[in-house]
């Protein structure tokens, strides 16, 4: 049927999830920021970082002020900004709900 195949270009068209074309860069960069960890937490423990091209480019204890710096310097560049802390990468735990049947 004529709607069957539209429905199936437009799914084949249109990826469900948007994927920045940016993302290897980005990747990049925390590849750069995992390599560096144990330097970064031995002189900016609890600071924010900015990563470009592989090399640290900026540090503040306020993350707002070090994006707003990162953003006027370079403005359409892939940089990333995070938090120092004692392990490189966050591991977040999501515990799922559980339904129960009301009697």
């Amino acid at each position: 049927a004529v709607s069957e195949v539209l429905v199936d270009t437009l799914v084949e068209a249109m990826p469900v999830f948007y994927v920045d074309p940016r993302q290897p860069i980005m990747q990049r960069e925390k590849d750069a920021f995992i390599a560096m960890h144990p330097q970064l937490v031995e002189k900016y423990l609890g600071e924010s970082v900015a990563i470009y091209q592989g090399k640290l480019i900026d540090h503040d204890r306020d993350c707002v002020t070090l994006l707003l710096r990162i953003r006027e310097r370079l403005p359409d560049e892939v940089v990333l900004i995070t938090e120092v802390l004692p392990e490189p990468e966050r591991i977040l735990y999501l515990h799922s709900p559980r339904l129960r049947k009301i009697a």
